[in-house]
């Protein structure tokens, strides 16, 4: 995948789009990186108080359906805001809740309409930087898309 990218930006060069070029090597460059990419802030905050504080507990406040902990981020991009796509992070969580699949599903709907299909979309002014929130995997994995300055 890497190879047709950097074919793809020296297209991109021998077309005389060197803005255009110059982005996705940017975007070569950080994905080639090998450092650990913390966890943004922001990110931390959204899951802890949106989704692991609000999710339901049993009688005596242990175990809750959902509780989502963090693996890893990496870089990826948002490619639906027009033309030139914005750099992002991609921050996964593992989920270690009790609840059974259906439960969290139903949990998670109820909270972000959308996150198990094609994810939600976040417009929250306390976390502004929170693009998107998505399930997958029967609801194990939580990937959160953070939107970076590039």
């Amino acid at each position: 995948m890497l190879e047709e990218l950097i074919k793809f930006a020296n297209h991109l060069d021998d077309k005389g789009l060197r803005k255009e070029a110059d982005y996705l090597d940017r975007l070569i460059k950080r994905s080639s990186e090998s450092e650990e990419i913390p966890q943004p802030r922001d990110a931390k905050l959204f899951v802890i108080n949106k989704i692991n504080n609000e999710s339901h507990v049993d009688e005596l406040r242990s175990n809750p359906t959902n509780l989502f902990r963090w693996k890893y981020c990496t870089h990826t991009v948002i490619g639906d805001r027009g033309l030139m796509e914005d750099g992002a992070l991609l921050c996964v969580y593992e989920n270690l809740g009790s609840g059974d699949e259906d439960q969290r599903k139903e949990e998670l709907e109820s909270m972000f309409p959308g996150i198990t299909s094609d994810g939600c979309m976040i417009e929250d002014p306390e976390y502004k930087r929170v693009y998107k929130v998505r399930c997958q995997a029967r609801c194990s994995v939580l990937e959160l898309t953070y939107d970076i300055p590039l």
